[in-house]
């Protein structure tokens, strides 16, 4: 097949003549709602999991602990402490951000 042929046929499809049946449009994706602001989500099983990993039940005690306070507080954005100055920023959720040097 050469070009002529292949632009002739692009061409074609992208713009049908009024016999040619109409193209067809993909349908898009119902829509999600988005949460309303009164919405407090609880941190994601994933989230936790990802936060707990790697800390002594001890301090994973003490995460849990601190993660039923701001829930039952109807936090949405809390920072939640560990170690030696180390924190998770929690956002709806999510966990937003993560380092250490902050209290002691």
């Amino acid at each position: 097949m050469n070009l002529i042929a292949l632009l002739k046929g692009l061409l074609a499809w992208l713009l049908p003549t009024e016999d040619a049946p109409t193209r067809v449009t993909p349908t898009p994706a119902p829509q999600v709602p988005l949460p309303d602001e009164t919405t407090k989500p609880p941190i994601s099983p994933a989230a936790l999991r990802f936060i707990l990993a790697g800390h002594t039940q001890g301090e994973q005690e003490d995460l849990k602990r601190q993660i039923a306070e701001h829930e039952a507080a109807g936090e949405v954005e809390y920072t939640l402490w560990h170690g030696e100055g180390g924190y998770y920023k929690i956002d709806h959720g999510q966990i937003r951000g993560s380092g250490s040097g902050g209290r002691k």
